[in-house]
């Protein structure tokens, strides 16, 4: 009976350490779509300034 219980247990820790290895793959891959989501934000916005810029070129010269 005694081993039975040591069997239970490490099944349990090692039920543990997958459900911990899967909350923990879950948030990397949440920061890193953060991550890119935020790369992408900045990407658009200096695409935003060099239009403004051109606009304002070429407002000038006309």
């Amino acid at each position: 009976m005694e081993s039975f219980a040591i069997g239970d247990a490490i099944y349990q820790l090692l039920m543990m350490i997958l459900l911990l290895a899967i909350v923990g793959f879950i948030f990397m891959f949440t920061l890193k779509m953060i991550k890119q989501q935020k790369k992408k934000q900045q990407h658009l916005s200096r695409l935003e300034q060099k239009i403004d810029q051109l606009t304002e070129k070429v407002d000038r010269k006309m």
